[in-house]
């Protein structure tokens, strides 16, 4: 996408995969608070649903079996490096890489 187009007023989707979901807190990172809905413990890892919005599903994949339990608030961040953007034709937008400045 050209610079001289503007995304302002314009429908997009935010990509990421589970297996980058964040815990944590890490630089660089956009806040998503949500409420746990199912917990599968996979041996060495975790898959965590949880509720962010009506009708809203996001799963984060982490190591180990430690998670928050059913119904806790939970906050997910989303390292901005792992971050994908998608028009309405859910054609991928080049997004510069965001940096601590």
């Amino acid at each position: 996408m050209s610079p001289h187009h503007s995304l302002h007023g314009k429908s997009l989707t935010l990509g990421f995969r589970p297996e980058h979901v964040r815990l944590g807190s890490p630089d660089n990172s956009v806040r998503l608070p949500g409420v746990v809905n199912v917990v599968e413990h996979l041996g060495s890892e975790t898959l965590i649903h949880s509720e962010v919005g009506k009708d809203t599903i996001v799963v984060a994949k982490i190591a180990g079996m430690t998670a928050p339990e059913r119904n806790h608030r939970i906050e997910f961040h989303l390292p901005a490096e792992h971050l994908y953007l998608f028009d309405e034709n859910e054609q991928a937008i080049p997004i510069e890489p965001v940096t601590a400045g």
